[in-house]
């Protein structure tokens, strides 16, 4: 008998995490004869307020948003947990805590319903273990290694971002200040960059275009807060496939200085006072880090291999 999953996620773009992971995995599911069934729902604040339904008789969703997993009604349930929503949520001023709090609670209660739980990162698991009582396994974010990837072999003193520039949160202001000081370009792409100088929006697959010339990719994250310590955005992984230099700053002890130590493929930095200093760093040893980084992208975090494994585990379960 064939199986059936129904895979359930928000988007708000081609790019999006959610459509790019579950993208990937959808497919490794299909070539192992499993009928999968493809549910992207949309990422509005509207979608808050609307009453959707998925019903299925097994069904994996993805989760942020949270709302996505308050939708679906299924006898056997898969949770796919890439950021700790409840965490950022317990973090917001007290005014969104409280407006917030039943649908924390029902996140919260479609995760301890779900048969199996996958996180991103092992600070997740581990937060989401404590929370459930129950084993959550992780499955990293990656990247495709074969459609991001540089042929040319020059590159110049350019430190490349890519980031939502909408978000309010993005420190960008540390970085601009270092760059300057070090005579070096900035690059900035992705939506709402235009207004500070940047190239706009830039579809997956040309990443490549915009990226190769750069030596540094970097990774701006606010100083303070747990769901920057416990989450790798998922550029690391991209920046990684176009065999950039890793240059980022946060919380100190995060997931993402982890990932950059352990594979000395990046400078972090958790105070701002350091930020000129690391970025002289990554600029200096850029050539020998952004090749690491590409063979470490290569070795662990091919989206089609992590896939893989990823149906492995489902496959214990369908």
């Amino acid at each position: 008998m064939t199986a059936r999953l129904a895979v359930v996620y928000a988007a708000r773009g081609p790019s999006s995490p959610a459509r790019l992971r579950m993208r990937y995995l959808a497919d490794e599911l299909s070539r192992r004869g499993v009928e999968v069934e493809v549910v992207e729902l949309p990422q509005t604040r509207l979608a808050y307020a609307k009453r959707m339904r998925v019903v299925a008789e097994k069904a994996l969703f993805s989760v942020p948003p949270a709302y996505v997993a308050a939708t679906v009604n299924s006898r056997l349930t898969f949770a796919d947990v890439r950021d700790p929503w409840d965490v950022y949520v317990k973090e917001s001023n007290t005014l969104k805590r409280l407006l917030a709090l039943p649908l924390v609670q029902k996140y919260l209660d479609a995760l301890r319903r779900s048969d199996l739980v996958v996180a991103t990162t092992e600070s997740i698991a581990k937060h989401y273990e404590r929370l459930l009582k129950k084993k959550v396994y992780v499955i990293e974010n990656g990247t495709d290694t074969e459609l991001l990837k540089c042929e040319r072999s020059e590159r110049e003193d350019r430190v490349l971002v890519i980031a939502d520039f909408r978000n309010p949160y993005l420190p960008l202001d540390p970085l601009r200040e270092a760059c300057r000081a070090e005579g070096v370009e900035l690059k900035l792409v992705g939506p709402g960059s235009e207004r500070l100088g940047g190239i706009g929006q830039v579809s997956y697959e040309r990443l490549p275009s915009v990226a190769c010339d750069s030596k540094v990719g970097a990774v701006p994250r606010p100083w303070e807060g747990s769901t920057y310590r416990m989450t790798v955005p998922l550029k690391t992984y991209d920046y990684m496939a176009l065999g950039l230099c890793i240059f980022a700053y946060g919380p100190p002890s995060s997931e993402l200085q982890r990932l950059l130590e352990r594979y000395d493929i990046g400078v972090y930095v958790s105070e701002k006072r350091y930020v000129r200093e690391g970025l002289r760093e990554c600029l200096r040893d850029a050539e020998a880090m952004g090749k690491r980084a590409r063979e470490v992208a290569e070795l662990h975090f091919d989206r089609r291999e992590l896939s893989k494994r990823y149906a492995d585990l489902l496959a214990k379960f369908l």
